[in-house]
């Protein structure tokens, strides 16, 4: 099947202001770096993929998270926040909460379950995904459960409960570098004949990558890194007093994601359902992301916070009950059962999004033992 990798019409006026936009801050100071592109292609306040997109989510979109495929998802975390809620305060905070499907799902169970949360603190920067999200809420929760959510622009100076993070740092910019021999190149983005191409850029040393074993690269080989992860990991520390920390994303410990077989990098883009590998085309009307690199996160965690667990999204589901929240559908009602079992196999099969997603949490100024990851924890791998 050929891949449709074209923006819908009505999407190309935006993409070619964006690109006019690209090219002429390139043509004024030169090729500029991937992460200011990436930046510019996901976050530009007019024209930027999440910024100015509807679509991004669902079957109409271009691609969809565990949230959004079952509320069983959410449920399956609820055990875990109660026994964080029982050593800390009844409050979630959530960075990147796209369409509110995580929220949604979660303040409704507890509602059904009587469980009196505080706060829901949600903090998402693009003012389309902030619109449809409290449209949803609004709609779907009831007025008390609506009245306890509030949208911040930024982290705040203390915390406690719970942050949740779903696919949120692999959608951070990231810059990109290759091994050539024993010499490092920046892969900076430039413009030829009316389009962006790669071009390389001698690096002068290697200090730049913080904890990265870049002696044990192959030649020929294309890695990623963000700064970014340092700035959010401190302000997450700084922010939360107490309680836990939940990252969940598509990503690695550091042995897996620098195999010798992984020459190419990890940065994927997303349209219409369809993956690539290109993000200079498009740019504006397709996702950009990179697989998290967790041995990294722990690192600049450091010894401020409990390291928790780290598993498989497929083996935390499964600790934390997934197979028992099924087995409450009743299978006599075959269209509705059917579905729920499609959905459980879509979140941990290993084909789909089982094995590829981890979960890692991290915790501080709590005593806890979280179900999640009562077996199979990997965090000794980090």
């Amino acid at each position: 099947m050929k891949k449709n990798l074209k923006p819908l019409e009505e999407d190309v006026s935006s993409s070619d202001k964006l690109k006019a936009l690209v090219q002429s801050e390139i043509l004024l100071q030169g090729p500029i770096s991937f992460s200011r592109y990436m930046q510019l292609a996901l976050y530009h306040p007019n024209y930027g993929y999440y910024q100015v997109k509807k679509n991004i989510f669902g079957s109409d979109g271009d691609f969809v998270t565990s949230p959004n495929i079952s509320t069983m998802f959410a449920e399956t975390f609820l055990n875990d926040f109660k026994v964080i809620f029982a050593s800390s305060s009844k409050n979630i905070l959530e960075l990147g909460a796209g369409n509110g499907a995580f929220c949604q799902s979660v303040m409704q169970l507890f509602d059904e379950k009587g469980v009196d949360i505080e706060q829901y603190y949600i903090i998402e920067s693009s003012p389309t995904l902030v619109k449809s999200c409290q449209q949803r809420l609004k709609e779907n929760l009831s007025s008390a459960a609506y009245s306890k959510i509030n949208w911040l622009k930024s982290l705040p100076s203390s915390f406690k409960g719970v942050v949740f993070m779903n696919e949120f740092f692999d959608a951070l910019p990231v810059d990109i570098f290759v091994k050539k021999d024993d010499k490092l190149f920046e892969k900076c983005v430039s413009i030829k004949n009316d389009k962006f191409i790669w071009v390389l850029s001698e690096m002068k040393g290697n200090q730049y990558f913080e904890n990265l074993p870049i002696h044990t690269f192959p030649a020929d080989y294309t890695f990623e890194f963000s700064n970014l992860y340092k700035y959010w990991v401190d302000t997450l520390k700084k922010t939360l007093q107490q309680g836990a920390i939940y990252i969940v994303d598509y990503g690695f410990h550091d042995k897996e994601l620098f195999h010798p077989d992984r020459s190419a990098g990890t940065l994927m883009c997303y349209l219409n359902h369809q993956s690539h590998s290109d993000p200079l085309i498009n740019i504006g009307q397709q996702d950009i992301s990179c697989h998290v690199n967790f041995s990294l996160l722990k690192n600049l965690f450091g010894d401020d916070v409990q390291i928790e667990g780290f598993v498989s999204q497929a083996n935390y589901l499964i600790n934390a009950n997934i197979l028992d929240i099924l087995k409450s559908y009743n299978p006599k009602d075959v269209v509705n059962y059917s579905k729920k079992t499609a959905e459980l196999n879509m979140l941990i099969s290993p084909a789909e999004m089982g094995d590829l997603i981890k979960v890692m949490s991290v915790s501080k100024e709590v005593d806890i033992q979280l179900h999640g990851f009562s077996k199979n924890d990997r965090s000794f791998l980090l």
